[in-house]
């Protein structure tokens, strides 16, 4: 087993070590939360004591009005669908994991290209309890106020696109650590959140059938399909994953944490704002933001053995960049994902227009290198980046 971190004599992390960019303006549209039910807007408020801060008090009342109409299509939409939910099937499901910023969307946009893949894509996680009769509603919608790119790196953003999980999971019930991205001072309790062993018995029972029942909803209509899904809390969660899931498949992506760590910080500072409803951030929340980093690599290096043998493979981010033909049909070989002809074909065109270029290396002051290697010296060491 590789190094397991600990936390002892790891040093402070000024806030001011790694500044965070802010949005050009401060919008009130609930621009993640718009798909969110009552009856989980409601428990979400509750549980964080309705600290919503007065320049978001409009978010709050249009997402209140929007959650009840939510909640009211969301139960026409299981009475129509849940017989076909609840027959729906998961066979074999392929998880993409790794750390924000590592290239998690990246691959799991290249996956989705295979016609023997579905997923579950933006409207399914944005809108999780009623996908699948507010499609066309949504989408015109959408299109008069969502951005046409991710803030933090200008990769498309477009709700026919994979998404990742989590947002339905949230928005559906289940413990997840994305309350944070809600409120930003409950980064402890969040914290809590990353690993399945520290939630309570009725939070994993909660979070085992949101997540069964959501992945059943992606699957209607797609049988025989193989679901790929992706999430970085999934890189903790491995012990609940294999236990749902006994024969799942994992993909884990790791990035030189010297990228990943200023991609993430202007991420937070970019995509923040957008889903928060409290200005109250936490004291010391940088190194909170390193202590999740290790905690994510110590949970995945204590549980990658319960995933079958054969049926976990690691890929470094700079080599799929570089490659991805090459990579990506060594995964399809060493985790039996069937036929590469299909994928490959779709992804020749792009490669060879030059679509895959390595990211530009940050440059980093020694102080913000000396604290990434503090942090992030076993992972680095393991993957090579040290």
């Amino acid at each position: 087993m590789a190094e397991v971190p600990s936390d002892a004599g790891l040093p402070e992390v000024p806030d001011d070590l790694f500044p965070q960019p802010r949005p050009k303006s401060d919008i009130n549209l609930p621009l993640i939360w718009f798909g969110i039910p009552f009856r989980v807007w409601i428990a979400l408020l509750a549980r964080h004591r309705f600290r919503v801060s007065p320049s978001y008090w409009p978010r709050a009342v249009l997402i209140t009005l929007l959650s009840l109409i939510n909640s009211f299509v969301g139960s026409y939409t299981a009475l129509l669908y849940g017989r076909r939910i609840a027959r729906a099937e998961v066979t074999a499901p392929l998880f993409v994991v790794g750390h924000w910023r590592s290239g998690t969307t990246l691959l799991h946009e290249l996956l989705a290209k295979d016609p023997k893949h579905a997923w579950p894509d933006g409207y399914a996680c944005f809108c999780p309890v009623h996908f699948q009769r507010s499609r066309y509603v949504v989408r015109w919608l959408s299109r008069l106020v969502a951005p046409r790119q991710r803030p933090m790196d200008f990769m498309t953003f477009d709700l026919t696109l994979p998404q990742e999980d989590e947002f339905a999971l949230l928005m559906t019930g289940a413990p997840s650590p994305y309350e944070e991205l809600m409120f930003p001072f409950a980064a402890d309790e969040t914290l809590r959140r990353l690993a399945p062993a520290t939630l309570t018995p009725a939070e994993q029972a909660r979070f085992d059938r949101k997540m069964r029942r959501f992945f059943r909803a992606v699957m209607v209509g797609k049988a025989g399909q193989r679901l790929v899904l992706k999430s970085p809390p999934h890189l903790g969660r491995l012990e609940t994953l294999a236990r749902l899931y006994p024969d799942l498949k994992v993909l884990h992506i790791v990035r030189d944490p010297r990228a990943v760590v200023p991609s993430m910080v202007k991420m937070i500072g970019l995509l923040g704002p957008m889903g928060q409803m409290s200005r109250r951030w936490p004291a010391n929340a940088s190194r909170r933001g390193f202590l999740r980093f290790r905690r994510l690599f110590e949970h995945y290096e204590q549980t990658r053995h319960l995933v079958p043998a054969g049926n976990l493979v690691e890929i470094r981010y700079e080599d799929l960049v570089a490659d991805p033909i090459t990579v990506l049909r060594q995964v399809y070989a060493d985790l039996d994902l069937g036929d590469f002809g299909p994928l490959e074909a779709a992804l020749t065109p792009l490669a060879e227009g030059g679509h895959f270029r390595p990211a530009q290396q940050p440059q980093l002051t020694p102080e913000q290198a000396a604290v990434i290697e503090a942090y992030c010296g076993p992972m680095m060491r393991r993957y090579g980046y040290l």
